[in-house]
């Protein structure tokens, strides 16, 4: 970095310290932390906190003076752990590439029409919470979360993005909450069934097709899978399903076509989604001969 440039920068933190000395605990340290929050507020259409991001003035990060409760920026130990704004600004901006702050443990940018790309979190190894529902977004950086993997809430709803379901999504073994609904994700229905902390699955009205024996989370207690009643997910044996969640899915029983019937396995029939199953007659056959050889052993002595 240029000298110039180096106190230039070093003068305006001069000045951003003594502005905010009177408000406690209100720079970052290091001030690396506060200085990229201000160019991310700025990016997506806010104001600048002007170095102050861990200063009650913070709150009031909308386009006037109004004091927006819903935005909050949040530090412990002055560094930024929180960042929640869901009162867009009067002109939206964009999406950070990026959050270079390594404290970052809840993400929260929801409403705000912001336009780009989902951004690049695998710096961010402490999140928690990861929320920018309700947006303009159309892709991922980087769709590769293998490195969040604390994360507990993914939720991306309501963006236009187009692109494969990320395979790393499937391995966040802490995820409670994974909502990928109306957006243009495309792919196979990931396996979610070693997902034993995942409590809510949303995938309605996106892109993900396919079949779902054996493939739900065990303990989901809500599961969505339709779009004005009708879903792209389908299961052929619902024996595979888990017990928790299913009944309010509504998912519907595969055609004969998805479901491929075999002679050695027990499916569904052309019954429906409410049908009992019922075992091949070859089994049945089998099944009832054995039967019926043990009584007559037993009756025979008599």
């Amino acid at each position: 970095m240029p000298l110039s440039v180096l106190l230039f920068l070093l003068s305006v933190w001069g000045s951003v310290a003594q502005d905010c000395g009177t408000l406690g605990p209100s720079a970052s340290n290091p001030p690396t932390d506060c200085l990229n929050v201000d160019k991310y507020l700025v990016q997506m259409g806010f104001r600048s906190t002007n170095g102050c991001c861990c200063s009650a003035r913070a709150v009031a990060v909308g386009t006037d003076s109004t004091k927006f409760t819903s935005n909050v920026i949040a530090c412990e130990q002055k560094r930024v752990t929180d960042i929640d704004l869901t009162a867009g600004p009067t002109t939206p901006g964009t999406m950070p590439e990026r959050f270079d702050l390594p404290e970052l443990q809840y993400l929260q940018l929801r409403n705000l029409s912001l336009e780009g790309m989902v951004p690049d979190i695998s710096a961010n190894k402490k999140l928690r919470w990861f929320d920018l529902s309700n947006n303009k977004l159309t892709g991922f950086v980087n769709p590769d979360f293998s490195p969040n993997i604390g994360v507990s809430d993914f939720t991306v709803s309501s963006n236009p993005i187009s692109a494969p379901f990320p395979p790393s999504l499937a391995a966040l073994s802490f995820v409670v909450y994974l909502r990928i609904d109306k957006t243009n994700i495309t792919g196979e229905f990931p396996n979610l069934s070693n997902q034993s902390n995942l409590r809510t699955l949303n995938i309605s009205c996106s892109g993900v097709t396919g079949r779902l024996d054996g493939r739900l989370p065990p303990y989901a207690d809500e599961i969505s899978v339709n779009c004005n009643g009708e879903s792209k997910v389908y299961y052929c044996n619902s024996t595979l399903l888990p017990t928790f969640g299913v009944s309010r899915a509504k998912i519907p029983v595969g055609s004969s076509a998805q479901c491929p019937v075999s002679n050695t396995t027990t499916s569904v029939g052309k019954q429906g989604a409410g049908s009992t199953l019922a075992l091949k007659p070859t089994a049945f056959h089998t099944l009832r001969l054995v039967v019926v050889g043990l009584i007559v052993s037993l009756l025979a002595p008599f």
